[in-house]
């Protein structure tokens, strides 16, 4: 079913592009993987993570920065549905913040792996 779209309800463009923010975490992932002991079992986990974490950073850009919280349930609105709005950006910003820190807990994995 088609969905018709007024002038004044056109789209805004994204925060971030998508390959930005991969590219914010998987480069030093990649570059770190490289100079420490490449090719073993710690850095999946070291590339997942980066791969996750980008996807979470960008979702979370997207939220804070255009004011609208995209679902399939419909679009919230910064100044529609503030609380709908915030207590969602919330979640996804915890998200956020607990894949960055297993980015960060996996970077240390590979690092002291290196010592071995």
């Amino acid at each position: 079913m088609a969905k018709f779209i007024l002038p004044g309800e056109q789209p805004r463009g994204q925060a971030f592009p998508l390959l930005l923010c991969f590219a914010l975490t998987l480069i030093p992932a990649l570059v770190l993987g490289i100079r420490c002991r490449p090719f073993t079992h710690e850095h999946i986990g070291l590339a997942l993570a980066a791969v996750i974490a980008g996807g979470f950073i960008h979702w979370t850009s997207s939220n804070l920065l255009t004011g609208v919280f995209r679902r399939r349930q419909g679009n919230y609105r910064r100044s529609e549905t503030p609380v709908r709005y915030w207590l969602n950006t919330a979640f996804i910003a915890a998200g956020t913040v607990m894949t960055i820190g297993y980015l960060i807990h996996q970077s240390l994995v590979v690092l002291s792996a290196r010592s071995l």
